[in-house]
């Protein structure tokens, strides 16, 4: 009877421990997401809209002149 007592208190702090350290994995991520900075996020952002858009002004004219033709 003792044995099975000691079992489950062992699994009860096995399973804090590992809520604990999800918690802190999650804290993390969120200091990870807010610690970006809003220049960082912008240029970012306006590195896509460079990539794309030379995408699109390398593709879009090559389809127009093969539909001319």
């Amino acid at each position: 009877m003792l044995m099975i007592i000691d079992d489950q208190v062992l699994r009860r702090e096995d399973d804090r421990d590992r809520d604990q350290q999800d918690r802190r994995v999650l804290v993390n991520r969120v200091d990870d997401v807010e610690g970006r900075g809003v220049v960082e996020m912008a240029v970012e952002s306006l590195l896509w809209i460079y990539y794309y858009s030379t995408i699109s002004a390398a593709i879009f004219p090559s389809m127009l002149l093969n539909s001319m033709t």
